[in-house]
């Protein structure tokens, strides 16, 4: 569990964050509106430095640095 949450760790806090109000909403909505709602918050997140700051680091092959969160 702790490499898990390691793991987690270095990754956009932004893109946690809806990562959580997507798994949260889960249990509250069917399989549709669940996958409207997932395709919502990963459109907003793609509006975010955050989302550039990861293509580049990968494309760099560097560590990113986040700017959200």
């Amino acid at each position: 569990m702790d490499e898990l949450a390691a793991a987690m760790a270095q990754n956009s806090p932004l893109a946690l964050e809806f990562a959580k109000k997507a798994v949260s909403a889960a249990s509250r909505m069917d399989l549709d509106d669940g996958i409207e709602y997932e395709a919502e918050l990963f459109a907003q997140f793609c509006t975010t430095p955050d989302k550039n700051e990861g293509i580049e680091a990968f494309l760099e092959d560097r560590k990113p640095e986040w700017k959200e969160g």
